[in-house]
């Protein structure tokens, strides 16, 4: 996916995906249920790497009748010369909390060069329940239990509530999210408004938020002062991201440049973007 996504499933969370065996995939397809009526957003993003196109992103948030997310879609590819040489294909599910933003159940399949594995998470309703990870990889699955910060968001929602922030210039916020098998801690500031061209919305107003991100950091949790990350980890772990949202339309993410090993400087620019009215008969039909 966009910089958040690649950072979710990179190479430095790979841990033991070296297998070669065709692992179970998890049902990454987009889902047929929902309300009545709802809007899908689509977005179509070009992935440019050692000055070529390296990959593709396409992506859907699904809104219902009222305007709130219920569910995202993301797949990630790489392509052309770049795919011969780094194979990848990361899919992800996302259901989202009703009127919450962050997850309830998230379902990613990874294949690339590091292994095949497949992910389901569990999202807890309640404080002080642990997060349950269903994982397949190596013909084995595992189930896991691990507590995480309260509301804490998957890769895809973590660029959606980020994406969609009522923002201005100094702003500055922390938030987290898990990979799957890593919690991040994310120190996000607005840092300046622009006027940036993408092939997908033509000229728009933009503004530019810089991403510091944690692997595993040390962070506090208050009702008052929300999540914070208060250290970064032994290790020092950390990437930059910048990221250029739509100043105009709210959840858009127009642009973005960040470092990943091994295609070096990554630069991911909204190509198509259009949004489609969907019936439940449609959705029913689609599923079939």
């Amino acid at each position: 996916m966009l910089a958040l996504i690649c950072i979710g499933f990179s190479p430095d969370d790979a841990l033991a995906r070296r297998s070669g065996k065709k692992n179970k995939a998890p049902k990454t397809s987009h889902p047929a249920k929902g309300s009545k009526s709802s809007t899908w957003e689509n977005f179509t993003y070009k992935i440019v790497a050692l000055n070529q196109r390296a990959g593709v992103v396409s992506a859907r948030v699904e809104k219902d009748k009222r305007g709130r997310s219920t569910t995202l879609y993301a797949k990630s590819e790489t392509t052309g010369t770049v795919a011969k040489a780094f194979p990848m294909d990361h899919r992800q599910l996302s259901h989202l909390r009703k009127g919450k933003g962050f997850p309830t159940k998230t379902v990613q399949q990874r294949d690339d060069p590091f292994g095949k594995m497949a992910l389901k998470m569990t999202f807890p309703k309640r404080k002080n329940k642990a997060t349950s990870v269903q994982s397949h990889r190596n013909g084995k699955d595992r189930t896991r239990q691990r507590k995480l910060p309260m509301g804490v968001h998957d890769p895809l929602s973590a660029l959606l509530s980020i994406s969609s922030r009522e923002t201005k210039v100094g702003d500055s916020w922390d938030l987290p999210f898990f990979s799957g098998v890593k919690l991040y801690g994310v120190q996000a500031k607005t840092v300046a408004k622009e006027e940036i061209w993408t092939p997908g919305m033509g000229m728009q107003s933009a503004y530019k938020i810089e991403l510091k991100i944690h692997r595993e950091p040390k962070w506090t949790q208050s009702k008052k002062k929300g999540f914070k990350v208060t250290a970064p980890a032994r290790d020092k772990w950390n990437r930059t991201i910048e990221l250029w949202i739509s100043a105009e339309r709210p959840g858009v993410v127009l642009h973005a440049v960040y470092r990943m090993q091994p295609l070096g400087e990554v630069v991911v620019t909204l190509e198509s973007f259009h949004v489609e009215k969907v019936s439940k008969k449609k959705k029913a039909r689609k599923k079939s």
